[in-house]
């Protein structure tokens, strides 16, 4: 019998999925133990359809129909780059092996908006994970 569960994909959304983090140009999982490989570094996060999400998308439809008399307003690069860090922070569950400046970062949200607004990549890898259903509907 098939499981409609598959069609609950805000459900899944919300359970979370590991992103095992890439190399930027060789694309290989990396592991903070390098050749070992037994300690995977990975971000625990929920999906596009979970939400935190929604209510973000909802947030930034709100502030386009705000805009009056069809203006255009330029878009701030780094106030972008924020707001991707602090949804991406809130869809973070938890990470393993996450290090920054030679020690183990502890997960936090503040930890987790640093780590987005630094690394430039982990933010790609997150944004392409995050938006992929297959990462959270299993089946």
């Amino acid at each position: 019998m098939f499981d409609f569960n598959v069609f609950n994909s805000e459900k899944a959304a919300e359970e979370g999925a590991v992103l095992h983090l890439a190399h930027p140009t060789t694309g290989e999982n990396v592991y903070i133990d390098g050749d070992k490989k037994k300690k995977p570094c990975e971000i625990i996060l929920m999906g596009t359809d979970c939400d935190v999400y929604l209510s973000y998308q909802q947030k930034k439809l709100n502030e386009r129909s705000r805009k009056k008399n069809g203006a255009v307003n330029e878009v701030d690069f780094k106030k972008s780059i924020r707001e991707s860090a602090d949804v991406y922070a809130k869809m973070t569950k938890g990470w393993n092996n996450i290090w920054h400046d030679g020690k183990e970062l502890e997960f936090s949200y503040k930890n987790a908006v640093m780590l987005y607004m630094t690394y430039k990549e982990i933010r790609v890898q997150v944004a392409q994970f995050i938006d992929e259903k297959e990462n959270f509907i299993k089946g």
